[in-house]
């Protein structure tokens, strides 16, 4: 037997047939070359009839595939001093020796050919029938389903990578031994439809130990979320390519084990694209967001109304909205919390301003009520009234915060009022002098008997002498004269100047021109001390 890598089952026949597959398939034209092996001294010896490079190195890829890497040479069967490769080159010279018979006797050469011809001619009778399933029954082909059905049997329950790697190994060492049954066999047909069938299970094996690594990857890559969008998208490949791994197995144990398998990687690929879509709606919404918020900002530079304020309110609480809809464990929720707290505090910002500027226009239509109070007032004549309605309203609009929309309006009111509430407080001051004229006229007019009427205007007193009163006097003046008494004219001339004075007096503190007119309202007398 031979030292692999793989144990000891190889021997020199599975070589050689495995060479001569290689001519025979390979290369045309080629049946003449002989090939042959054996071991001696720990290593192995190729023997070759022709030198012809592609098939040494097809020789040399089939001793690498058989995991034969040292201890190994390629010579010329009929000239031993002819080596066309050795991986041992620190025991050539001994290999030379031991193997090459030197002579310059013509004859000694030519019957150590004619013993070597011979002796090649009985090995290769002896190969020819000594192979596998050559003569007689061919139990290497039962032998070789039973060991593989067993291995089968033995491990179906417990896949593991392990177990699966030496499934592989069994079935490649029972190819083998079906690789032994020669050509010429009766078994090659039935030999080879074997090794192509579990050549194809060798390979299906491989598809599982791909589509369980894949499962290991895509597992390890999941242990740290959140992942990005791209990651996940990975993630989906590898479990999209487990499956169709997966599907490729068709061994009928194995049947449960795929199922198992394929509704597993079913699930997470399911996962992957309900994460997929999270990811791809929580960037969707970052973005809008983001982008909204880009917008509000550059708005915020031209807002000149409340309706601008209560528009950029909406926007702000839209564009909070889209944040708060992104999903845990995705990437665009490691930029919400920060993002949510910016937006938090424009929002604020924004509805203290919304509200001062309500409060500022209620306070404005409160102070516009006033003024309409005041003027609907002074339409009465009520000048107290229209005074105190003005000045209402003049505080109202010093509440006005000056930043305010509503503060340049309420200047211009202010102003406006003020100029009112001056015009107001003349006129008042006006109608208390002439209630106060009236009340120091009804003392004059009225005390005891009825002497005058009259009427106060904005710059003029007018008083009408009652007939009555006037006839009065004029009898008292003509009965003085008749009985002459002197105490009885000095009571009329003192009532007369007394009028006059109160007359003068009026004038005088009111600063208003005075006329007197007789019953007939003929002017007969003005006084007149304005300034």
């Amino acid at each position: 037997m031979i030292k692999t890598a793989i144990g000891d089952n190889l021997d020199c026949e599975t070589l050689n047939h495995k060479f001569h597959e290689i001519i025979n398939g390979e290369f045309d034209n080629l049946d003449r070359i002989e090939i042959d092996c054996f071991k001696e001294d720990n290593y192995l010896v190729i023997l070759i009839s022709e030198s012809i490079t592609e098939v040494i190195d097809r020789i040399k890829d089939t001793l690498e595939e058989y995991q034969i890497v040292d201890n190994f040479l390629i010579r010329n069967i009929n000239d031993a001093n002819e080596i066309y490769y050795n991986s041992i080159e620190h025991n050539l010279e001994d290999i030379k020796q031991k193997k090459y018979y030197s002579s310059q006797n013509f004859s000694v050469g030519f019957i150590v050919s004619l013993l070597g011809g011979i002796s090649l001619g009985i090995i290769g009778i002896f190969y020819y029938f000594t192979r596998p399933c050559v003569l007689g029954e061919c139990s290497v082909i039962t032998e070789t389903e039973t060991s593989i059905s067993n291995q089968f049997e033995a491990n179906y329950q417990n896949l593991t990578e392990e177990n699966i790697k030496a499934l592989q190994l069994g079935l490649i060492l029972e190819i083998n031994e079906l690789k032994r049954i020669p050509r010429w066999s009766k078994y090659h047909e039935e030999a080879t439809s074997f090794i192509e069938k579990y050549d194809k299970k060798v390979s299906q094996l491989d598809n599982v130990l791909g589509a369980l690594q894949l499962e290991k990857d895509s597992t390890n890559l999941t242990q740290n979320l959140p992942l990005s969008l791209d990651e996940w998208i990975r993630i989906k490949g590898f479990w999209q390519e487990s499956i169709e791994l997966m599907n490729s197995l068709n061994i009928d144990i194995l049947a449960n084990f795929k199922n198992e398998k394929l509704n597993l990687y079913q699930n997470q690929l399911t996962i992957a694209d309900n994460n997929i879509s999270r990811e791809k709606q929580g960037q969707e919404n970052l973005i809008n967001a983001q982008n909204l918020a880009t917008t509000i900002e550059n708005k915020q530079k031209e807002i000149s109304s409340l309706t601008d304020l209560e528009n950029i309110e909406k926007s702000w609480q839209t564009a909070i909205k889209q944040v708060e809809s992104i999903e845990p464990l995705t990437k665009a929720y490691q930029e919400k919390e920060t993002l949510l707290n910016s937006y938090l505090l424009n929002l604020m910002e924004i509805q203290k301003q919304i509200t001062k500027e309500k409060n500022a226009l209620n306070i404005k239509n409160q102070a516009k009520k006033n003024i309409n109070e005041a003027l609907e007032s002074q339409k009465n004549n009520q000048w107290t009234k229209a005074v105190s309605a003005w000045e209402n309203a003049l505080k109202e609009l010093k509440k006005i915060a000056p930043e305010t929309f509503t503060a340049q309006e309420a200047k211009n009111l202010e102003t406006s009022t003020n100029k009112q509430l001056e015009t107001a407080k003349s006129q008042l001051k006006k109608a208390l002098v002439k209630q106060e004229i009236k009340a120091e006229l009804d003392t004059i007019c009225n005390n005891s008997e009825l002497k005058c009427s009259y009427s106060v205007e904005p710059n003029t007193v007018k008083i009408f002498l009652n007939q009555e009163y006037l006839q009065k006097i004029s009898k008292l003046s003509s009965l003085n004269s008749l009985t002459n008494n002197d105490q009885q004219k000095q009571q009329i001339n003192t009532h007369i100047e007394q009028v006059e004075k109160n007359y003068q007096y009026i004038s005088t503190k009111y600063q208003i021109m005075v006329e007197v007119y007789n019953p007939q309202r003929q002017l007969i007398m003005i006084y007149n001390t304005r300034i």
